[in-house]
């Protein structure tokens, strides 16, 4: 599969980490896993030419319960009738959890010390014609004594695609995978808070990306 890569530093407790992601189109859709985690029915082929994307944590600290962090991902979806059309016929914001996950209240895609995240895609058109769908993936702190149980948001970035039908062909276009600022979570906070209003979410000062 084709691929790029990124690094985004934060700090956690006072010491410098790194996030590091590697990204890119889905070329090989058997080596996602699709057939693992979809039903019988599901067509891996549908990834075919989708974004793919893997963050992990580089700590300095190997083995320490100071690693403990989670990955939330939100997701806007813009759903279109016509391929040239200006006006969205719906526009869909969510958090991108699995449904169990979602009936347990638990907003966090992933967890651990430190945590690491793995996620594909593939088409989701429905009866429209086009869908352009951007994908925020937050590193944050995950609840515990230390943090006073909340959770906040300590490196972000972006991916996504396009994806329409002209003239009889499916076509897929990659958003740019990029660094986010803060704000990106403070506008997230409201569907977070909307969905799983049992967590205590802590709005960010705006930092630059890097």
């Amino acid at each position: 599969m084709e691929k790029g890569k990124m690094t985004v530093p934060f700090t956690l407790m006072g010491e410098e980490y790194e996030l590091l992601v590697d990204y890119g189109e889905i070329t090989w859709p058997e080596k996602v896993g699709f057939e693992v985690s979809k039903s019988d029915v599901f067509d891996i082929s549908s990834g075919l030419g989708f974004p793919f994307m893997r963050a992990r944590v580089e700590s300095p600290q190997k083995n320490s319960y100071r690693n403990l962090v989670a990955f939330i991902q939100t997701t806007t979806s813009k759903y279109f009738d016509q391929v040239d059309d200006m006006v969205v016929a719906m526009n869909e914001k969510a958090v991108d959890i699995p449904p169990f996950l979602r009936e347990k209240g638990f907003p966090f895609y992933a967890f651990g010390y430190p945590s690491e995240i793995f996620s594909a895609r593939f088409s989701d058109l429905r009866a429209f014609s086009k869908l352009s769908r951007e994908i925020n993936t937050f590193l944050v702190t995950f609840p515990n004594p230390a943090n006073d149980n909340t959770v906040s948001c300590l490196a972000a970035f972006s991916w996504g695609f396009v994806e329409w039908r002209d003239k009889g062909k499916h076509l897929v276009k990659l958003l740019p995978f990029k660094k986010l600022d803060f704000e990106y979570w403070n506008y997230s906070l409201e569907v977070l808070e909307r969905d799983f209003g049992s967590f205590r979410f802590v709005r960010q000062g705006r930092k630059p990306s890097q």
